[in-house]
């Protein structure tokens, strides 16, 4: 991926059901680091970690609002939209109205 002048890259690290509990280390090796230490990324256990993140009911009523949240801005997002849609089919109808009656009027010989 691209970023002005710098690139990014990504990588995924698939493990089996065995060693979740086992602490992962990835090392990145460059080849532009002639002599240099290479990086360390360590990657935790998955099963302590979720067993350290234990929802709290406060937690879970956050997260409930939060989605509730997000549901009510994008309904009231599309339904504005939906109105500003219909408003410029209306404005679209009246001004194509008044063009085609004025052409007609004019077309004829006759002025109003």
């Amino acid at each position: 991926m691209r970023n002005n002048d710098t690139y990014m890259k990504f990588s995924w690290l698939t493990v089996t059901t065995k060693s979740m509990d086992k602490e992962h280390k990835c090392i990145v090796k460059h080849e532009n680091n002639k002599g240099g230490v290479d990086q360390e990324i360590l990657f935790p256990s998955i099963k302590k970690e979720v067993a350290a993140i234990k929802p709290t009911e406060k937690a879970c009523v956050k997260y409930k609002s939060d989605a509730l949240q997000l549901q009510l801005t994008n309904t009231s997002a599309y339904y504005t939209y939906l109105l500003l849609l219909l408003k410029s089919m209306v404005y679209f109808a009246i001004i194509a109205f008044c063009l085609f009656r004025r052409t007609a009027v004019c077309g004829s010989g006759k002025s109003s």
